[in-house]
């Protein structure tokens, strides 16, 4: 995030959820995400 953002509230909601585990594994099963960097997507049983 820039330091002199505007939005910073705004990118400190993005951030959380952009790097969720539900996000990569929506991603990794729709193949939008090769490679979920959350160790804890792979080990879903979904």
């Amino acid at each position: 995030m820039n330091a002199a953002s505007e939005k910073k509230g705004t990118a400190w909601l993005f951030i959380p959820w952009a790097t969720s585990k539900q996000v990569a594994l929506k991603g990794a099963l729709a193949g939008q995400l090769v490679n979920p960097p959350r160790t804890s997507t792979w080990q879903d049983d979904t």
